[in-house]
């Protein structure tokens, strides 16, 4: 007979010695819910304000979801979150030091910043 398996309500971690414990390296980059205005860095001057929810919102009448993903190199990991327009992956922001970059395949226009919702949301601003 088997016997399931149930998760504990607690969670010391792994102890690695010299009074260290490993963190746990899944972690969102994203966070899931929250209202973000920004300035839209474009010629107008102007600020915006986004509703984010399960990494989804909506700007200038087009549905954009987030999905972050990373990749392995042989000593580091490379943070990437894919930007999907009305359910169409478009473009992919890559993280560096904390902070997202986009440039656009003519290497004309190129912005950056720590939030990837309101990067995309610039992006946005000036592209759409």
């Amino acid at each position: 007979m088997k016997t399931p398996q149930v998760k504990p309500d607690w969670n010391y971690g792994i102890y690695v010695g010299n009074g260290v414990v490993a963190e746990n390296e899944e972690r969102s980059l994203l966070v899931k819910n929250e209202t973000l205005t920004f300035d839209k860095q474009n010629w107008s001057g102007e600020t915006a304000t986004i509703k984010v929810k399960d990494k989804k919102f909506e700007y200038y009448g087009y549905q954009f979801e987030l999905k972050e993903r990373a990749t392995k190199e042989e000593s580091w990991i490379t943070n990437y979150v894919d930007v999907f327009v009305d359910g169409s992956l478009d473009y992919t922001l890559i993280e560096i030091d904390g902070e997202y970059y986009y440039e656009d395949d003519c290497g004309d226009f190129e912005r950056s910043h720590k939030n990837p919702a309101i990067l995309t949301a610039i992006i946005a601003s000036n592209l759409l």
